[in-house]
């Protein structure tokens, strides 16, 4: 199956930047807003979590979550929006939602789907929100299924344009509760647990025929997308190998070629003079196979070029002892 997918819009809302702007130059720059949150843990210390700055940390749940996914769909669909309005294409907005846990539901899952909905429809889009993924590659597995949705608009001859939207939040005390009785939560006694934060992000996909007609831009575009399972997860004996990521980039990479040579004329290889001296100081195996080759470009005889006749003699004149 060919992809014919764009990217035309984003927005995201980070504990580093309010847009997608900001979070990127943040996170390129390195900063980081991890703080002590109002939650004492059963050291007597207070949790460090990365916090939206401008949520009260009475907010919990599902409410934080839902502050920050209107403001990405907001900022998606600010360009776009009208666009999609005045051409009265309707779009299907697909979820990704954290998996069930403690302080996060089925029935809130399915409240944040309406949520969804009901932002499009205040920007006067038409559209159908669904639960499209859970857990940490949900937002992929959204892709995914856009993917195989698209398809099926285009052998029916019907418009594709996709809202692909996710949010997360640790910030719930049953939430933490929950992460400091699995040993999961980053603690001086626990070796391998995380700082729990909170995010939210939203894209827009569609075809390249609808982009161009709607006069957007494309951002980037899906050349291809693979999911898997993992068998070994992190508390199995022999703990995870990374079998399913590896299965999953091997199907998104299907689709990729590499480039070609064609007519083109292959470049050579610089020669180089072997110089012993540097030979010694590298003596990785990687550095000695290339001084190797060195060395014999080097000492294979060149052949000599002829010398254009000039009117004179070549041969060196005769020493006259006096």
């Amino acid at each position: 199956m060919t992809l014919d997918l764009e990217f035309v819009a984003i927005g995201a809302r980070t504990p580093v930047g309010l847009t997608a702007q900001t979070s990127t130059a943040a996170i390129r720059a390195g900063v980081s807003r991890l703080r002590e949150f109002s939650f004492i843990a059963a050291n007597g210390k207070p949790v460090v979590l990365g916090t939206d700055p401008l949520l009260d940390d009475r907010i919990e749940g599902r409410d934080r979550m839902r502050v920050m996914l209107e403001s990405a769909l907001d900022q998606a669909l600010a360009k776009i929006g009208p666009h999609l309005a005045q051409a009265r294409t309707s779009c299907d907005v697909l979820l990704a939602l954290p998996e069930t846990r403690p302080g996060f539901s089925d029935p809130e899952a399915q409240w944040m789907c309406q949520v969804a909905q009901v932002r499009l429809h205040q920007h006067g889009i038409a559209c159908n929100a669904l639960l499209a993924g859970r857990g940490h590659a949900g937002a992929l597995a959204a892709v995914e299924q856009a993917t195989r949705r698209a398809e099926q608009r285009r052998q029916a001859g019907e418009d594709a344009v996709f809202v692909i939207a996710g949010a997360d939040s640790y910030h719930d005390a049953r939430t933490l509760l929950w992460l400091e009785s699995e040993q999961r939560l980053a603690m001086p006694t626990v070796r391998n647990g995380f700082t729990p934060g909170e995010a939210a992000g939203a894209l827009v996909l569609t075809t390249k025929a609808i982009r161009r007609s709607l006069g957007l831009p494309c951002l980037a575009s899906l050349d291809g997308v693979g999911l898997a399972r993992e068998a070994l997860l992190r508390d199995s004996d022999t703990g995870s190998f990374g079998q399913g990521l590896s299965h999953a980039v091997s199907q998104a990479a299907h689709a990729l070629s590499t480039p070609t040579w064609g007519r083109r004329r292959r470049p050579r290889p610089m020669r180089r003079r072997w110089n012993p001296r540097s030979r010694a100081r590298n003596s990785s195996p990687a550095t000695s196979a290339c001084w190797a080759w060195c060395i014999v470009s080097a000492e294979m005889p060149r052949p000599r070029r002829a010398r254009r006749c000039s009117g004179r003699a070549t041969s060196p004149r005769p020493r006259l002892d006096t």
